[in-house]
């Protein structure tokens, strides 16, 4: 069977310590029994650091729950079928940032980027939220964390003229 991981609030004596910290190993041994390593070494300071990331990721949450409501309602009112569909990427457990994407388009071909600046979590609590944007030349503009609505009117004005962009160069084609 699989080792899983367990927190455990002491360690057990009698019983060699594993490298993983601050969790304690569970390592099965027929389907009765189970051995448990522990290691106390997790310190305060990553407790601290892990709220911290928590924090960031709750203070840009109404921002990427508003993204990620304006590509549904743009996906699935204003689009033609021949165009792309809008894809919302949420990497802001792993890196901090979100972003807006044509769906056929590599990730790094982004049409706007949600983030903080900031070199760790403790920058990132107390700076601005940043949006990159991407539809026409490359421009970011600062938001007070409290301004989401400001955010989304900005956003959905540079669609717009992104979509408006796109149906004039179509029709000049035509």
């Amino acid at each position: 069977m699989k080792a899983s991981f367990v927190n455990i609030t002491r360690s057990p004596p009698d019983i060699p310590q594993p490298s993983k910290s601050g969790t304690a190993v569970v390592t099965f041994v027929a389907d009765t029994s189970a051995f448990v390593w522990w290691n106390p070494s997790r310190t305060a300071t990553q407790k601290r650091e892990s709220e911290i990331k928590q924090q960031v990721v709750e203070r840009l949450e109404k921002y990427y729950r508003n993204m990620k409501s304006i590509v549904f309602q743009v996906n699935k009112r204003y689009l033609t079928k021949k165009r792309p569909p809008l894809a919302f990427i949420d990497n802001i457990a792993e890196s901090g940032e979100c972003f807006i994407k044509n769906q056929d388009t590599r990730d790094n071909d982004y049409l706007f980027l949600l983030y903080i600046k900031g070199e760790n979590a403790s920058e990132r609590l107390i700076n601005d939220i940043s949006l990159e944007d991407r539809t026409n030349n490359v421009e970011t503009k600062v938001f007070n964390p409290k301004n989401v609505f400001g955010a989304s009117d900005y956003i959905i004005d540079r669609l717009a003229i992104l979509f408006e962009r796109e149906r004039q160069l179509k029709k000049s084609n035509n």
